[in-house]
C-alpha cells in the first residue's frame, strides 16, 4: 500500500484512539477508497443502532480528510451489499473475521475470470493492519497480517471449484499472500 495513505491513516487514527478507547484491531483498505476497517468492543456487538454507538459518534464527527485520497468515516452498505458482506450498516464496521469472509465471499461469487480474481487479491494483499489491542509491535502485526490474508484464500479456496481454486492458488502464491 502507498506509503503516504498509511502515514495519513496512522496520523488519523491516532487521533482517533485518544478519544475512544475500545479498538480492537485495525485495518486500511482500498476497496472503494481506501478507508478504516473498524474492529471495536462496539462492532463485535452491533445491532445496528448506530445513533447510539459511540463509534459512529465519533467517526461521524470526524468524516473526510478533505482530499478523497483516505477517510477515516464510515462507509454505507447498500442492501446488495449487505447480502454478501452482511447486515451491518456500515461496510467498514466489521470484525477482522466479518472481513475475512467479505474477501472470501467476492472471490467466491463474484470473480469470474482471472483478471477479476486477480484484482480482488490485490486488495487482499495491499490489506494493512495498522493496529491491534493484543499484537501492537511491526512484526508481530506484519504476522497477523499474514494469517488474515492467508485465512480468505483458504476460505475461497474451500469454497470454489477445481479451475477457480487452481486459478486463486497461483496467483496468491504468485503475490505471496499464501
Amino acid at each position: 500500500m502507498n506509503k503516504e495513505i498509511l502515514q495519513r491513516a496512522n496520523a488519523a487514527f491516532n487521533e482517533l484512539k485518544t478519544r475512544y478507547d475500545k479498538f480492537v484491531n485495525v485495518g486500511v483498505d482500498n476497496w472503494r477508497g481506501f478507508r478504516f476497517i473498524f474492529d471495536t468492543e462496539d462492532v463485535q456487538k452491533c445491532n445496528n443502532e448506530c445513533p447510539s454507538c459511540e463509534l459512529f459518534q465519533l467517526v461521524n464527527i470526524n468524516k473526510d480528510q478533505g482530499d478523497n485520497v483516505f477517510s477515516s468515516g464510515l462507509y454505507s452498505a447498500s442492501e446488495k451489499d449487505k447480502e454478501l458482506f452482511g447486515p451491518n450498516i456500515y461496510l467498514n464496521c466489521k470484525t477482522f473475521s466479518q472481513y475475512q469472509k467479505c474477501y472470501s465471499n467476492w472471490l467466491v461469487e463474484k470473480t469470474n475470470t482471472e483478471e477479476e480474481i486477480d484484482e480482488e487479491l490485490n486488495l487482499v494483499r495491499d490489506f494493512n493492519i495498522i493496529y491491534s489491542r493484543e499484537e501492537n509491535d511491526w512484526q508481530t502485526l506484519t504476522a497477523l497480517e499474514r494469517e488474515f490474508k492467508k485465512a480468505v484464500v483458504e476460505d475461497a479456496i474451500k469454497r470454489v471449484g477445481e479451475v477457480k481454486r487452481e486459478t486463486i492458488i497461483r496467483l496468491a502464491t504468485k503475490k505471496e499472500i499464501i
